[in-house]
């Protein structure tokens, strides 16, 4: 998760988005971010969270990929999909563009980095 790691990789993530360093520095504390080929993605482990993203290349314009989530802890992409867990558990997955989001169960035991 961004917040466990050092200025460092702070930088090199602004580097490879090739925006603002001031956008990944104001993620709060347990914001995951992931990046694939065209998007940088990373969520807001509020009680009211999101998931965003942001283009690699050109105008660096955050667009909401699901918004209304219960302290979205975890974040990883897979195809043209974001998954996710909420801080109750639930295993969730919504498109990459934004849309549904869609419950696929319940972790039976803790994730861990």
């Amino acid at each position: 998760m961004l917040g466990n790691v050092g200025m460092a990789l702070h930088h090199k993530l602004c580097h490879t988005l090739g925006g603002s360093f001031d956008l990944l520095v104001a993620l709060p504390f347990g914001s995951d971010v992931e990046v694939d080929s065209t998007h940088a993605y990373w969520t807001t482990a509020t009680t009211s969270g999101t998931i965003s993203r942001v283009p690699l290349v050109g105008p660096a314009q955050p667009e909401v990929v699901a918004t209304g989530l219960f302290q979205v802890e975890r974040l990883t992409l897979d195809g043209d999909q974001v998954l996710f867990v909420d801080g109750a558990g639930a295993v969730q997955r919504a498109p990459k563009a934004g849309g549904a989001v869609v419950e696929l169960g319940i972790a039976t035991s803790p994730l861990s980095d």
